[in-house]
């Protein structure tokens, strides 16, 4: 039985398998990751990109791989991206209100929503994807729609994928407790290090992420209900199936955080310490400086929209600082010092690798970190959304960078961050330290892809999940509660034992005086 198991083992493997990789085109960056984690799987398998339309920006990145194709069926309605882009980008630059914050969560359900009933119904597409026979799917986890197609389209095995740092919701989808009180939220502005109104505000955001990303969301559930009846499980069900979760992580640079071998590190999936030679402009622009520090808020984040207080301190900043060079990403026409060179776009990993860039002034995207990482460049990071607050955190615990809140953005409180990361040595050794960790590995993130998928496809029924516990049980709390009651029981026992003799021998001591 053991050979034939084996023999099937490489059986499989010799063999291409169609993956099917769901991509939520909300951002350009969500779209290269998914983009560098499918030319990884396609060294050794075809694969098919199912891309419903969401943002049109993001829709235009496309791969070269010869084995690599799409599917583009209909998202959500034009408006209703663009109604939640206008609003998510109104929300960066302040600090929003909960309304405002249940209103854009709102918008974010409502994309998902139409984007998951136009997906279902259209019949067209179901067929399509029906034709493919794929063996593996890959979701991503903003939300559990996909879940569904799969399960009516009967792929056998599919599994999680993460381009965010790894968050509780998502480790214990896959059977994995994990605690809030030492393990930070992915919208928390917190460390793994609290005292306890951080761990009442971890603990409050954990119960609205749960919320907020909607896994098990009963609309979904009802789609498919109503399609192929009653007896359909519900997204949460379907969701806790999960073979894996690859997450776009380091665990020496990440948090720690206790995990089974169902977590799959990927971290720095594209990234690499070599860089290109800069093109012109920027190569005379960097060469002719001693210094120069890259500024940029990533791709999500439009900069026309960067509140008038905000240019001014960076004005101020790039005025108070003639001898740096700053390359600053801004989409609108404005005028600039002459130390500054403003581009609407930017190669990156490029510049970070550059020997003359000393700083990156970033939102703290989670690929602004990674690159920050790889190129071993100290970063100044200014969150402004989502896990940013989190990633800056972790920037500041790793001792590669400082953060700045949005609340203190002045020419004054950014002149003084900068120069404490470029003058104080200890963020350079820091980031370069965190730079030679991510790149000795002994397994690149790409060859952890492929073993993960060719490992799930030579062994479809392996078991690595943790026993089924609920609360008492996982806690001990039975235990607990028996081990101490049972010695107070038998002290008690004791104790009553001792009174009852001592009682009987005070008695019949009295009683022999009484008679004589």
């Amino acid at each position: 039985m053991r050979v034939s198991l084996l023999f099937f083992s490489f059986l499989t493997l010799g063999f291409s398998a169609k993956v099917a990789i769901f991509v939520a085109s909300l951002s350009r960056s969500q779209v290269l990751f998914n983009l560098r984690l499918a030319e990884e799987i396609a060294v050794d398998h075809e694969v098919v990109l199912i891309r419903p339309s969401f943002n049109p920006h993001a829709d235009l990145l496309v791969s070269s791989h010869p084995r690599i194709r799409e599917l583009r069926p209909k998202g959500c309605e034009p408006n209703t991206f663009l109604r939640f882009y206008d609003a998510e980008n109104a929300w960066v630059w302040s600090d929003p209100s909960f309304s405002e914050t249940a209103n854009i969560t709102a918008l974010y359900r409502r994309m998902f929503y139409e984007t998951c009933k136009n997906l279902a119904e259209n019949n067209e597409f179901m067929d399509e994807m029906r034709k493919e026979k794929f063996d593996i799917a890959l979701h991503h986890h903003l939300d559990s729609c996909t879940l569904g197609i799969v399960k009516v389209l009967k792929i056998p095995q599919w599994g999680w994928v993460l381009s965010t740092p790894l968050f509780r919701s998502m480790i214990n989808l896959v059977g994995i407790p994990v605690l809030p009180s030492y393990f930070p939220s992915l919208l928390t502005d917190a460390s793994n290090e609290m005292d306890f109104f951080k761990r009442v505000k971890n603990f409050v955001w954990e119960i609205f992420c749960d919320i907020y990303m909607p896994l098990g969301s009963k609309p979904y559930t009802q789609i498919f209900r109503d399609l192929y009846g009653e007896d359909s499980p519900s997204m949460f069900e379907l969701a806790t199936e999960g073979r894996f979760l690859m997450a776009n992580v380091h665990p020496d640079i990440e948090f720690p955080v206790p995990v089974t071998n169902k977590v799959v590190y990927i971290g720095g999936l594209g990234m690499k310490k070599e860089t290109e030679a800069l093109k012109e402009p920027l190569a005379s622009f960097v060469n002719k400086s001693s210094k120069t520090v890259l500024v940029s808020f990533g791709s999500v984040a439009d900069t026309q929209n960067m509140p008038i207080p905000w240019r001014e301190a960076f004005i101020g900043l790039f005025e108070s600082n003639p001898s740096i060079n700053f390359i600053w990403k801004f989409d609108q026409e404005i005028e600039v010092p002459s130390n500054v060179l403003r581009q609407s776009w930017l190669p990156q990993h490029d510049l970070l690798g550059h020997d003359k860039v000393v700083a990156f002034i970033t939102h703290s995207g989670y690929n602004s970190i990674g690159e920050s990482i790889s190129t071993g460049t100290p970063i100044l990071a200014i969150p402004l959304f989502g896990d940013q607050f989190r990633n800056a955190r972790m920037a500041e615990y790793r001792q590669f960078g400082i953060r700045l809140y949005k609340s203190d953005i002045t020419a004054h409180n950014l002149n003084e961050a900068l120069h404490k990361i470029i003058e104080d040595e200890r963020y350079s050794l820091s980031a370069r330290e965190v730079q030679s960790i991510a790149l000795s590995s002994p397994l690149p993130p790409g060859l952890s892809i492929r073993h993960t998928i060719n490992f799930t496809l030579a062994h479809p029924f392996y078991n690595r999940d943790l026993p089924s516990l609920g609360l008492i049980s996982l806690y001990s709390l039975d235990v607990i509660v028996f081990l101490f009651f049972l010695p107070t029981l038998l002290f008690l026992l004791l104790l009553w034992r001792l009174a009852r003799c001592y009682y009987w021998s005070c008695c019949d001591i009295a009683y022999k005086e009484k008679s004589e």
